[in-house]
């Protein structure tokens, strides 16, 4: 394999800057040189060179600052500037989330670096390590989608039809490794759905016209919208009666007009008497008799008998259509051992043997959600716990479900969070929601709010994006001490020398020009955010994010003597011809 060599130079810095670091990298230039001559040519991949180029790269603009932080390790400054003009941002997943500029949305990471830019039609968050992307075809009539990686590498590419749901697209996310796609090849109107994995693979051959996703090994499907659900395996076989004998699952199935429960194999748990049965929550399912409802358990018992309310028996306001207060369509599931229900036009909460764990005692109740259940009183909001105790008094006007420690709630017309002790954490200067606009849980330590119409994040000790404007912190401050590798420079060096392999296809690619890597020093000493700003190759790229992840702990930089995370931009010409 013929040697390759990475060689930079800056040439931009200050002339004594330069003599001094001309002299450092001098210095590392015997010793890198006796350890390179012990390695395998192909991979000897620094001389002296680089040393000078590390040397001088350490005091780049971008390493010699702290940066600015919201908790989790965020960048406040470079969130701010990413969703500064944003139409609409998401909620953190897997430490991405996606942003709409100009009617197209990508994905920022937690550091606020844009993973995707802003180029796709439509998007879903991540899961399982992938995200569902589409665009509009050439035709401006179809809609095309694939899959990208946490990188923003397009592992599934935009081939297969987006398939339409309520309302707009049906995102379908991978579940269990697999996710469904629509592989027509044809003008068919109807989806033909097969299966791939995460890199592409067409491992279930388009053969079905319905399909769920994957739960505990196994799919339903259907060959055609009239036929019966059967179920497959992840192989694409249909299970017989025998082999799914052994998954503990039971589905609803219509009897005539009226919905029953039947196990997997077949047999019938609950006869088809019902109007409506819900799917099961905590081992209960909600099943509707007439316009009330009540719970079965996973034996089809009916522990709870069928004479309360379904929950939109408060927000309608006006006979419908059943004779009764709120159309019986839905009703609430079994959250943390309890559910609400409604009775004579009250909320309460009844625990899995039909017991009032909660007496009927308020106007409007939400699920229990990390132990704590809002309720409605006199027209004002507060929070009670499993005890029934009112923890947090009734006088907010909007509220929303507690979800890591922290509940958004409305109050005169603005928006903020508090705490489990009905503490003000977060201030309440946002704007209050539109109407269908909902108030935004904490996800990953991070929350979507708005001020005067603008998009933002706020973190858990009230920090936000925008306080980069509102109090001048976008200048970051230099650092008083570098981070350090361990073994300093030469250290570096020869763990470089030790770890890198050239990459079979840039020699064959006979790669040339100039890569430029960014990174991160956090304040714990690892190395986060690899980004590959400039490319040369793109197999260069994978190797050489790889590598920098796997890096040793360094000893990060401080800032008033405190540990502070530290941004660098590493550049280095490549040369695979030499």
């Amino acid at each position: 394999m013929k040697i390759w060599r990475l060689i930079s130079g800056i040439l931009s810095m200050v002339s004594f800057l330069i003599i001094t670091f001309r002299s450092c990298a001098l210095v590392f230039a015997n010793a890198i040189r006796n350890t390179s001559l012990k390695l395998k040519k192909s991979q000897r991949i620094l001389d002296l060179r680089m040393a000078f180029t590390f040397c001088v790269v350490f005091f780049s603009v971008d390493g010699v600052y702290a940066l600015n932080e919201i908790s989790n390790g965020s960048s406040i400054n470079k969130i701010a500037e990413m969703v500064k003009g944003c139409n609409m941002i998401g909620d953190f997943h897997e430490g991405r989330a996606w942003f709409c500029k100009n009617e197209k949305s990508g994905f920022i990471d937690k550091m606020g670096n844009v993973i995707v830019p802003a180029k796709y039609y439509s998007i879903d968050d991540f899961k399982e390590g992938r995200a569902w992307v589409a665009n509009r075809g050439e035709e401006g009539d179809e809609y095309w989608c694939g899959y990208i990686d946490l990188d923003g590498k397009e592992v599934v590419p935009i081939k297969y039809r987006a398939a339409l749901g309520e309302g707009g697209f049906r995102a379908i996310n991978f579940s269990e490794g697999l996710a469904a796609v629509d592989m027509r090849t044809d003008n068919d109107d109807s989806p033909i759905y097969g299966y791939i994995d995460k890199m592409g693979n067409e491992v279930i051959p388009a053969k079905f016209r319905d399909v769920e996703d994957f739960r505990n090994g196994i799919a339903s499907v259907r060959f055609d919208f009239d036929d019966p659900a059967v179920y497959i395996d992840k192989t694409g076989k249909v299970l017989t009666a025998k082999e799914l004998k052994s998954h503990h699952e039971i589905v609803t199935f219509l009897q005539g007009d009226k919905m029953g429960l039947k196990h997997l194999d077949g047999n019938v748990v609950v006869p088809g008497e019902y109007d409506i049965i819900q799917n099961y929550s905590e081992g209960m399912a909600a099943v509707c008799k007439g316009n009330r409802w009540g719970y079965v358990d996973s034996f089809g018992n009916n522990i709870i008998p069928c004479l309360y309310h379904s929950r939109l028996f408060y927000d309608n306001g006006v006979m419908d259509d059943w004779g009764e207060y709120g159309a019986p369509d839905e009703a609430n599931d079994f959250h943390e051992g309890l559910v609400m229900i409604m009775k004579n036009g009250k909320a309460g909460f009844l625990d899995k043997q039909g017991k009032v764990a909660i007496p009927f005692l308020y106007e409007r109740a939400k699920d229990f959600s990390e132990g704590f259940a809002a309720v409605k009183k006199a027209g004002k909001w507060g929070f009670i716990n499993k005890e029934g105790k009112n923890v947090i008094p009734c006088q907010y006007d909007k509220v929303a479900s507690f979800r890591e420690g922290l509940v958004a709630v409305v109050k005169n017309g603005k928006s903020g969070y508090i705490n489990t002790k009905g503490k003000e954490i977060v201030p309440f200067i946002y704007d209050k929601p539109e109407d269908w606009e909902p108030l935004h849980d904490f996800h990953e330590g991070l929350a979507v709010v708005k001020k005067n119409g603008v998009y933002g994040y706020v973190d858990k000790e009230g920090k936000s994006t925008f306080d980069v404007a509102a109090n001048n912190t976008s200048k970051p401050k230099a650092v008083e001490v570098m981070p350090s590798f361990p073994g300093g420079q030469q250290g570096l060096m020869e763990w470089f020398n030790s770890n890198f392999q050239v990459p079979a296809e840039a020699v064959r690619d006979r790669a040339v020009g100039k890569t430029v890597v960014s990174f991160v020093v956090s304040k714990t000493g690892e190395v986060t955010n690899v980004e590959i700003l400039e490319s040369v190759h793109p197999a260069i790229d994978e190797v050489a994010k790889k590598l920098f992840v796997k890096m040793p702990r360094w000893t990060p930089g401080t800032l008033d003597g405190v540990p502070v995370n530290v941004k660098y931009s590493m550049p280095f010409n490549v040369n695979t011809i030499q």
